[in-house]
């Protein structure tokens, strides 16, 4: 496998591009959305359709600060193609996940040949965590990828200037580059926030700084790139702050720093969390990329230099993540682009044989990997013996959970078996240094793998987590009740298909947000009166019934209210009713 001609990458691509549609297109409603992320963002896009604003963000009609509008205009298109629902919320990150696919091919033929882009590729579509985020509704998955095109454009500057580029290259060919990196990250900002330019722009600074600061004159460059993501986010942000005022912008950037300084919700870790994070979810590319970590075999000064930004990257984004209080899996996730990168060249340098499979890469794979079998057939028996632990909890919601979950078999153990023979049979062929069948059997086993324990375990899973819950909700939409959760929640907004307020009371939406960003950022959840525990729990003029859906353990403070009475009562989840005082 050599550079590939036009008409081999076509065809290269258009298979890749079969391989991950199958792969992350089908099933994507197949089960609900998953509380919080997952429902709060779908939420977002959903009151975009229905109050037909797209220029402004909100959460439950109240505007919502936290996060800027791309992801949930890509969202919205979404539903309006598929209509509301989960499909309509995880199709862009199916596309995202193609897109990154096709991407990784076509850098890596770039950098190497073909048979590197097909590495590459792979390495990404059958690792764990990244072909997991591709059938999401997260927005990491676009975040990521405008971060990483951001990045790749202001390397492919710098090596015009260092005369690194393949082929002709010309001043304003990298300019260009720059100027479409300038703008890519302008794009991640309006996907999550300024650490879109973050991250980037560390790796920059610790590129120079590796470099003993002899590329500082780079720094007009970076101006310009840093300068064209601000004009890029300020199609949006600048509308916003002359339309509104700057209060938006202010509060979005107080919860930023906020975030990065305290546990949000209650999501705190170990220092090393992130390392174990990307051990694990990138397997098997994070064995593959400690080859290509440890030692530097590439004879092309091109794809070293790669290497280089690629190391950066990966150190840039566990230093920050570890230093950051909150803790969440996803956090680390651009990280995949360096770790795939890494896995490539190692497997291409395996084949090239400038490298050699050590033992410790088979004791590897299989220690991971079966640490992964050991966890999956653990959980099984748990499920299928609860009673075994359910003694031990002293949460009695997540005991009646546990207890009353949906029935298990050892017959559903057939992912676990299906990843050790992926495993036997990847680790053999290494050992006969057999490395292209042994990439494609790992990484596309791997890939079957999740495809396999989703089919197998996800209804299950949420049918435990939130399933009761989640039936009620849908039973009442439509209905003239008011619907509570007694806990942190955004299903009854999207499940429940609550109405949009008057035109009136959204019009007060700005006031209303600039007095309660001073005193709670939780205000989305009871600023208006339908969903404000005390009046719908203690009102004398309650004029529809109330339905609350609440843990077991909070119930019985709720039957001590006056009219509150108990419906139903399912795996750990309790509906309650509080009757009209009048109609």
């Amino acid at each position: 496998m050599n550079n590939p001609n036009r008409h081999t990458q076509r065809l290269d691509q258009g298979l890749l591009l079969l391989i991950s549609g199958l792969l992350f297109l089908p099933f994507l409603g197949g089960v609900r959305l998953f509380d919080w992320d997952e429902i709060n963002f779908a939420e977002v896009a959903r009151e975009m359709v229905v109050l037909g604003d797209y220029l402004r963000v909100h959460i439950n009609f109240e505007l919502f600060w936290e996060k800027p509008p791309l992801f949930f205009w890509m969202q919205a298109g979404s539903m309006h193609l598929f209509g509301i629902g989960e499909y309509a919320a995880r199709f862009p990150n199916a596309i995202a996940g193609m897109v990154t696919v096709l991407l990784l091919y076509r850098l890596g033929c770039r950098l190497a040949d073909r048979r590197f882009g097909w590495f590459w590729a792979l390495a990404w579509l059958g690792s764990l965590l990244p072909h997991l985020y591709a059938k999401s509704g997260l927005i990491d998955p676009w975040f990521n990828l405008f971060m990483f095109l951001g990045l790749a454009g202001f390397i492919r500057y710098g090596w015009s200037v260092e005369g690194l580029m393949r082929g002709p290259a010309s001043s304003g060919r990298g300019w260009g580059y720059l100027l479409l990196g300038g703008v890519f990250t302008g794009l991640a900002i309006l996907t999550k926030g300024p650490v879109g330019w973050l991250l980037p722009a560390l790796t920059l600074g610790a590129y120079v700084a590796w470099g003993r600061f002899r590329l500082l004159r780079l720094w007009p460059a970076f101006l310009v790139w840093t300068l064209t993501a601000l004009v890029t986010c300020g199609l949006w942000f600048g509308p916003e702050w002359a339309r509104n005022g700057s209060w938006f912008t202010e509060e979005f950037l107080t919860y930023q720093w906020r975030l990065m300084q305290t546990e949000d919700a209650g999501h705190g870790g170990f220092p090393g969390y992130h390392v174990v994070v990307l051990l694990w979810g990138c397997f098997p590319a994070s064995l593959f990329a400690l080859l290509a970590l440890h030692r530097d075999t590439s004879p092309e000064r091109q794809r070293s230099d790669f290497r280089r930004w690629m190391i950066l990257l990966l150190l840039v984004v566990l230093l920050v993540f570890s230093l950051v209080q909150s803790k969440i899996v996803h956090y680390s996730s651009l990280a995949y682009y360096p770790l795939t990168f890494l896995a490539a060249m190692g497997l291409h340098e395996l084949h090239a044989q400038r490298l050699r499979a050590s033992v410790w890469l088979g004791r590897g794979l299989w220690g991971v990997g079966g640490m992964l079998v050991v966890g999956l057939l653990l959980g099984l028996w748990v499920v299928m013996h609860p009673q075994a632990i359910a003694d031990g909890l002293k949460d009695p919601f997540a005991r009646a959970q546990l207890l009353e979950g949906p029935p298990f078999g050892w017959g559903d153990a057939w992912p676990a078996g299906l990843l050790l023979a992926v495993l036997g049979g990847g680790t053999w062929l290494l050992h006969k240094r057999r490395v292209q069948a042994a990439a494609a059997l790992l990484f596309g086993g791997t890939a079957l793998f999740v495809q396999s324990a989703l089919f197998t375990y996800i209804v299950r899973a949420e049918e435990i987590s939130q399933g009761p819950a989640m039936r009620w909700y849908e039973s009442l939409a439509g209905e003239p009740v008011y619907v509570y959760s007694r806990f942190r929640s955004y299903a009854p907004f999207f499940y429940f298909e609550q109405p949009a307020p008057s035109a009136e009371y959204m019009a007060g939406a700005t006031e209303r947000a600039k007095q309660d960003s001073r005193r709670d950022a939780q205000h989305t959840f009871f600023r208006r009166q339908e969903n404000d525990p005390a009046w719908l729990l203690h009102s004398p003029e309650l004029d529809r019934d109330v339905y609350i859906v609440a843990k077991v353990q909070q119930v019985p403070d709720l039957l001590t209210i006056t009219g509150v009475q108990e419906m139903s009562r399912e795996g750990g989840f309790v509906l309650l009713r509080r009757r009209a005082v009048k109609n």
